[in-house]
């Protein structure tokens, strides 16, 4: 009977993650990078929260969070034509999981230093987010007024 040998010599390692272009895989942009750091913080601390918070507003802001994380990616490697909308959608996304945070923080679910690191990263990712959004708009020309 053979045996099975599992040493990390022969373990097979998995392919790194990212969109590979050219040959070359991607790096993320730091508007993902700093997301993802914010999701993590409110990753360890989403269990903490007391139960029926977890379950109602806590999860709320977990899908906020996960909506945002994926939005993030497709706005990255979205065309160029589409890039403007999903950024707007974005954006979106990003004031409703503000406003999920702070309501956390009011009806005291959330400690005032966990939520100001949240609010700090996220006040960072919007500055990063309007002026990816600002380069957009400087780029596209204004469509022109229909029926004139």
């Amino acid at each position: 009977m053979t045996q099975l040998n599992f040493s990390a010599d022969t373990a097979i390692k998995p392919p790194p993650l990212g969109k590979i272009a050219n040959g070359q895989i991607s790096a993320e942009i730091p508007l993902l990078t700093e997301f993802k750091n914010a999701y993590l913080i409110w990753h360890n601390y989403f269990s903490s929260l007391p139960r029926l918070t977890r379950y109602t507003l806590g999860a709320k802001i977990d899908n906020c969070f996960l909506e945002l994380l994926e939005k993030t990616l497709i706005a990255q490697f979205s065309k160029k034509e589409n890039k403007f909308i999903v950024l707007n959608e974005l954006s979106n996304k990003l004031d409703n999981l503000k406003f999920f945070l702070t309501l956390l923080w009011e009806t005291k679910g959330m400690n005032t230093n966990t939520y100001t690191q949240l609010s700090q990263k996220l006040i960072n990712s919007g500055k990063m987010l309007g002026k990816w959004l600002s380069l957009f708009k400087k780029a596209t020309p204004p469509a022109e007024a229909e029926g004139e």
